[in-house]
């Protein structure tokens, strides 16, 4: 993985690091932690979870139905965490099965906004959506 700011330059590295693992662990409640009450999360592309999400509890219902399409959770690796002042931008690898068995990896691009109390306050996500329609169909 590139890092332009080490997490000693920057704590918003490890954050960002810190959400991806709790993903991967399927642990919703510590993403919670790391979210802003008044998070804004924008997914873009064309599929049914592309739009803009507002406010921790209902990013947290998006990601729980997302998970629960995957029995044994998504695999999330960080490829380059580049942060600059209260800005990190993060390029990362979802890697997993869905209940159906088929097989899920995607890359993502995502920048990574964060508040004064050092939360995550705004996301916005660039993925492949043809691949996730083609994995998980048009009703996930």
């Amino acid at each position: 993985m590139t890092k332009v700011a080490s997490k000693n330059e920057s704590p918003f590295v490890g954050k960002v690091e810190s959400v991806l693992a709790a993903m991967s662990e399927g642990n919703l409640e510590r993403v919670g932690e790391l979210f802003a009450e008044d998070i804004v999360y924008q997914l873009t592309g064309q599929h049914q979870f592309s739009g803009k999400y507002e406010g921790r509890q209902s990013i947290l219902g998006l990601l729980a139905g997302v998970n629960s399409n995957f029995p044994d959770g998504v695999s999330y690796t960080a490829d380059r965490i580049i942060a600059v002042d209260d800005t990190v931008i993060a390029t990362f690898t979802g890697i997993g099965t869905t209940a159906s068995g088929k097989k899920y990896h995607n890359e993502y691009c995502a920048i990574w906004d964060f508040n004064e109390d050092q939360q995550v306050s705004h996301i916005r996500e660039y993925f492949d959506s043809h691949h996730v329609l083609s994995v998980m169909g048009p009703e996930a």
